[in-house]
């Protein structure tokens, strides 16, 4: 494997245990913002730290 593949391999990896623990925290950001990594999202988690 190359260090391209792998790194891609960790981001990957990494945006889906984001993904994964978001979903566990608020499971109602997915019926309002379909996409975590939007500027709207951020400033939301960044906003109400507790659900």
């Amino acid at each position: 494997m190359s260090n391209r593949d792998i790194t891609v391999k960790r981001l990957v990896s990494a945006v889906n245990q984001i993904n994964c623990w978001v979903d566990i925290v608020f499971p109602e950001l997915r019926q309002v913002f379909k996409d975590v990594k939007g500027k709207g999202d951020k400033k939301q988690l960044l906003l109400s730290l507790l659900p």
